[in-house]
């Protein structure tokens, strides 16, 4: 094999790869490098440069740079509290810090000041929330089915099925929530498809977590 067909093979395999890719990052670096290795192949195979090939490769090339400085500029710009970047890094380490902004402002935070019925039984909840301090308790009438503590969700069945809550969910004073509503959330995640993957994961696991 010639020295030359090296830098057209790994082209191909790495343009390959980045279709395996489920991070768009990664998939665009390893695109990027593919590119290189693609640009100088063409232009040393023949005689003559094939510039037709080497136009479209380097506009490939700089599609992809330029959306990786731009993520870059939009991560380095979200800035977090200390509540929010201890959230980012426990439950979503998998999305990027300008996907999880856009999380955080599809919702807000709330700090429950007394005993509040976050959810009652039988009647429609369009509300979905992650405890981050304090608790919940769980009740059925008089009898209490379950304490729900940091990191838990509240409402996912609703969110998930749209019917209606079988249980009052009541939370104690001084807890801090992140709340969304349904029909916000749901259009922010039919938005962005890998945080929809990476979202409807925590609710599976939530829910796995309480059986």
């Amino acid at each position: 094999m010639e020295t030359i067909s090296i830098f057209g093979n790994l082209s191909f395999a790495l343009s390959a790869l980045s279709f395996l890719m489920q991070d768009m990052s990664r998939l665009r670096l390893i695109a990027i490098v593919s590119a290189v290795f693609g640009i100088f192949y063409n232009y040393n195979v023949t005689e003559s440069p094939l510039w037709l090939v080497i136009f479209w490769l380097s506009t490939f090339l700089t599609i992809n740079l330029s959306m990786l400085v731009t993520e870059h500029i939009r991560n380095k710009s979200a800035k977090f509290n200390k509540d929010e970047q201890e959230l980012f890094e426990t439950l979503f380490p998998e999305l990027s810090a300008f996907e999880f902004l856009q999380l955080l402002n599809a919702g807000s935070w709330k700090t429950i000041r007394s005993r509040e019925r976050f959810i009652s039984a039988q009647k429609e909840n369009f509300k979905l929330a992650l405890i981050w301090r304090g608790q919940a308790r769980v009740l059925k009438g008089k009898k209490v089915l379950a304490n729900l503590k940091r990191g838990t969700l509240i409402g996912e069945i609703s969110f998930l099925t749209g019917e209606k809550p079988t249980a009052d969910v009541l939370l104690e004073r001084g807890s801090l929530i992140l709340a969304w509503d349904h029909e916000k959330l749901r259009r922010w995640l039919s938005k962005n498809t890998d945080a929809a993957s990476i979202f409807q994961r925590l609710i599976t696991s939530d829910l796995a977590a309480k059986i």
